[in-house]
């Protein structure tokens, strides 16, 4: 699940599930057809680092940078109480796109990867339709946010 090829074109990051059904992300690397464990449990969404050095992914603890190697500890950037999902990572690789996602709402933001600081351009609270999808644009100078279909 959430397949993302890595940006020098070597490895694809993927959420996982294990025997039990939970979540963690693999990198497996395309060259040499082998897959590697990053994270533990509860993981979905990865998101590379422009450098492709570091696998951005949320969990309901927070967003974690892990190393794509998987020879360092992971570094916590933001700690969270919600569950967080990754989308994507700026083309400066400053920020990453996130979604904080509670039991009835789903919350873009923009949150800076230094670590220093809260998410940005949070959305209000209420809306008619709750926004389903975020992602940059191809040009990587704006983010497009998605709404349900009324069907759905």
């Amino acid at each position: 699940r959430d397949p993302r090829l890595s940006p020098d074109g070597r490895s694809v990051a993927v959420a996982r599930a294990d025997a039990t059904g939970v979540f963690g992300i693999w990198k497996y690397d395309v060259a040499r057809n082998i897959d590697t464990r990053v994270t533990g449990t509860t993981f979905v969404s990865p998101a590379w680092s422009r450098d492709s050095r570091s696998i951005i992914v949320g969990s309901g603890l927070g967003v974690f940078r892990y190393d794509a190697a998987a020879s360092n500890p992971p570094q916590l950037i933001w700690s969270s109480k919600l569950f967080v999902g990754v989308s994507d990572v700026s083309p400066d690789g400053r920020h990453a796109l996130i979604r904080t996602i509670d039991p009835v709402k789903y919350r873009p933001s923009v949150l800076p990867l230094d670590g220093g600081a809260d998410p940005l351009a949070r959305l209000p609270r209420r809306r008619a339709r709750p926004l389903t999808r975020a992602q940059r644009t191809q040009a990587g100078r704006g983010i497009v946010f998605q709404r349900p279909s009324p069907c759905e």
